[in-house]
């Protein structure tokens, strides 16, 4: 078995602005066990000031190329055709062949883009194959891109991993996402971040190779825990963008009637903030048992001192739909419970009156609230004991210093 000491890693912008801080945890046991790594990102995504990497990484811009020729070039490609084939077999598909056609015809040009820049790699012998490992943060075009880098050069070992977005067909307005069998067969193999990505690959993909589908949870690093206080006020605590997806209204609506004193504190931006600043400025409460703190976009260590810092009661997510949330890893290795939707693979973290509650994905504000009231109500030692398991738990399932050495030799093909 070759040795693989190079890897060359795709991401959507890592580390450029603040987006995917879930690799942040990742990628010092990357480095720690390969000799040589490149990031390469999007040259749109490349600006501005670059989060620190270690030493043993370089970081590099994918190479602008004509769009209008690189569709061409698909159009051309035999693999392209073979690929569509596929997709048009496929037993799930639910799109016409136009609506297929034109959303696969422009991810295979943005694989392309990625391929013309890789690719020369080892056509000039600058990489050799057969040390080298491919991985792909996403199963998107970069993961298409290294099936095809892939197909000329099998010496190499082509992972991706898939988280939600890139799994569920029906989180896009048009329920198609292209060339997962293709992709599926050609890559060594796909690595989910949840139990519920493999069941929904392997039985909405017949056609993919089911033994190339694999689970490997992320991981978070260890919070110190706040010394558990039963008092006043019940502080909850919620930590996602403000976007329509993650619902973060509902929490506003569901606690408007609380009779017992509240704190709730927000964790993160988006565009739905100022909504929902204004609707609480402006007398959308009118009750003194509930405040509301909104503390916007802060970076993956202050959100960490947070929970070490503070006593929060309860972490709430209402999100319509989730992979398997960091946020969630970080808080329950606080001791924080947590109350969440039971979408994705949610149930795979919060597990019902042991590290949390569960609420249906369609849930209602009165539903919330009434769930919240149950939960305020439990006795002090019964909460210290959860709190307790809740810490267990993650140190079982998402520890980064457990599951990350153990998903770089997935990375490596070598056996755990």
């Amino acid at each position: 078995m070759p040795l693989r000491q190079t890897l060359i890693f795709f991401t959507a912008s890592f580390p450029y602005g603040n987006g995917e801080t879930f690799i942040e945890n990742e990628i010092s046991y990357l480095a720690e066990s390969f000799h040589k790594i490149r990031i390469y990102v999007p040259q749109r995504v490349a600006k501005g000031v670059a989060r620190p990497v270690p030493s043993n990484i370089e970081v590099y811009e994918i190479s602008p190329c004509s769009n209008v020729w690189l569709r061409i070039l698909a159009l051309v490609s035999p693999l392209f055709w073979e690929a569509m084939v596929w997709d048009l077999k496929r037993s799930s598909i639910s799109v016409s062949f136009f609506q297929a056609f034109r959303v696969a015809w422009g991810v295979y040009a943005k694989a392309l883009k990625i391929n013309k820049t890789v690719k020369p790699l080892f056509v000039n012998q600058e990489f050799n194959a057969a040390e080298t490992v491919l991985y792909s943060y996403w199963l998107d075009e970069s993961a298409l891109a290294s099936a095809l880098i892939k197909n000329d050069f099998p010496s190499l070992r082509a992972i991706s991993r898939a988280h939600r977005w890139d799994v569920y067909e029906n989180m896009h307005p048009i329920t198609y996402l292209p060339f997962r069998p293709f992709v599926g067969n050609r890559l060594s193999e796909i690595v989910c971040i949840a139990a519920d990505n493999v069941e929904y690959l392997t039985t909405h993909f017949p056609e993919m190779e089911k033994e190339k589908v694999g689970l490997s949870y992320l991981g978070t690093l260890p919070v110190n825990a706040f010394p558990f206080k039963s008092s006043t006020p019940f502080h909850i605590v919620s930590c996602s963008a403000v976007i329509p997806r993650k619902r973060v209204h509902l929490i506003a609506e569901s606690l408007k009637n609380s009779s017992m004193p509240v704190l709730w504190t927000h964790l993160g931006d988006g565009q739905e903030l100022k909504i929902i600043q204004e609707k609480y400025n402006s007398n959308f409460y009118q009750n003194p048992f509930v405040s509301i703190d909104f503390k916007g976009q802060m970076k993956n260590e202050e959100v960490r001192r947070f929970y070490s810092e503070n006593k929060i009661d309860l972490f709430i997510s209402l999100s319509e739909s989730e992979g398997l949330p960091v946020s969630m890893m970080e808080a329950q290795s606080a001791g924080i419970p947590i109350l969440s939707t039971d979408v994705g693979g949610v149930s795979e973290i919060v597990k019902e009156n042991k590290t949390g509650w569960l609420l249906p994905e369609k849930v209602t504000a009165e539903q919330v609230f009434s769930t919240l009231q149950r939960i305020m109500e439990i006795p002090a030692e019964e909460r210290k004991g959860m709190r307790d398991y809740c810490v267990q738990y993650w140190q079982t399932h998402f520890s980064a210093a457990e599951n990350y050495p153990k998903f770089v030799k997935i990375l490596k093909g070598e056996r755990l």
